[in-house]
């Protein structure tokens, strides 16, 4: 099944609750020159790989299974090459979410920006919470984010 517009924290929660082993998600990038989607194919909460390609070829048409299918019945089949080395991304590309790794020094020179991060994001994941406070604890954590982003 395909949700529009889903935030990748939802995504996460939606697998969670229907037991899915994995879940994929995507998100635009670039700029309008240069539009692209980034897919996240994501274990639990942890993204396992990532895929800028997505194939509709011959071969894809006439598969029987693993593939996807933009309308039930009639739609075209698709397919996004997890697990194929020939498709792996450039070394590089990145979606907002992802962090260079922190020596000690950043991490305790960033530690209360860290934590409020960390926080925001157990509160957007938090299913007792309303969808307007997740969402708004979301949107916080992505601020936050970009700011360590800068600071690095």
């Amino acid at each position: 099944m395909m949700i529009p517009n889903i935030s990748r924290e939802d995504m996460v929660e939606v697998g969670k609750y229907f037991d899915q082993e994995s879940v994929i998600w995507g998100e635009r990038v670039g700029d309008e020159e240069d539009n692209k989607f980034i897919f996240e194919y994501i274990e639990g909460d942890k993204t396992i790989q990532k895929r800028d390609v997505v194939l509709f070829d011959e071969e894809v048409q006439s598969r029987e299974d693993y593939y996807s299918q933009e309308r039930q019945s009639a739609g075209r089949k698709f397919y996004i090459p997890f697990f194929d080395d020939e498709y792996e991304m450039e070394e590089g590309q990145v979606s907002e979410y992802d962090l260079p790794p922190l020596s000690e020094k950043q991490y305790n020179k960033n530690k209360d920006l860290i934590q409020e991060i960390n926080r925001r994001i157990r509160f957007s994941l938090d299913g007792m919470r309303t969808e307007k406070s997740r969402w708004q604890h979301r949107q916080i954590a992505r601020l936050r984010l970009r700011e360590l982003k800068k600071k690095l």
